[in-house]
């Protein structure tokens, strides 16, 4: 869809602002496919990093919540991928002649899929994180319902002392964007277990996530 279809129109004919994909899906989550294809994604800068959608049409103004979990997909047009992933996803993704959009490095999570994957391959991983057993539906809707319940999550003084010490002791360097982004995966994996706090555990598991990530991208060794 077009940059209207994601974030937000004027409607001429009623004389008032609708939402968008983004917008209307806030809380929820949203796939924007193919990247890579898009000629102009500036539009997407202030909901992955703001949270929020600022619109402004025939003298009316309106500004939505965009809490939402936003996924994109791109294929690499260089085979083989480079040494430095992220570089070559800059390049052929965010570069537009001169001009550059710095997307990527708004996103909390970048993966990049060196050998394709079978469908097999990503039921074993999940049958991995789960405890071997199938949830009825039921089971799920009431789940997703509690999640959404937890609006705010809190982390304590000595959970936050406690990331800095374990940040410093991997001798991790974060930029604030990237803080940011690591605090957020922090979050998520606390409201995955239905809590409206950061935990000790929680920092340990989302340095996995974010240490393979790095690692992925060049950025940590091994």
């Amino acid at each position: 869809t077009s940059e209207r279809g994601w974030t937000a129109s004027y409607d001429a004919e009623n004389k008032h602002i609708k939402a968008g994909i983004i917008p209307m899906n806030n809380t929820r989550a949203v796939l924007i496919d193919e990247l890579d294809k898009f000629d102009n994604f500036t539009f997407l800068l202030q909901p992955l990093e703001e949270k929020r959608i600022d619109y402004a049409k025939a003298g009316l103004s309106v500004t939505y919540d965009a809490h939402t979990v936003t996924l994109m997909t791109a294929n690499n047009k260089k085979t083989p991928i480079d040494s430095e992933p992220i570089q070559q996803l800059k390049k052929e993704i965010e570069q537009r002649g001169r001009a550059r959009t710095p997307i990527i490095e708004r996103c909390d999570i970048v993966c990049v899929l060196k050998n394709s994957a079978t469908s097999g391959d990503i039921l074993l991983e999940w049958m991995k994180a789960g405890n071997n057993s199938i949830h009825t539906i039921d089971f799920l809707k009431n789940y997703f319902e509690a999640l959404r319940l937890i609006e705010d999550v809190y982390i304590k003084k000595d959970t936050l002392k406690m990331l800095s010490e374990f940040l410093r002791k991997e001798n991790i360097n974060l930029t604030a964007r990237r803080l940011q982004s690591f605090m957020r995966i922090c979050g998520a994996i606390a409201k995955l277990h239905l809590r409206d706090e950061v935990t000790e555990t929680d920092v340990r598991e989302a340095y996995e996530f974010y240490a393979n990530m790095l690692e992925t991208l060049g950025l940590k060794s091994k």
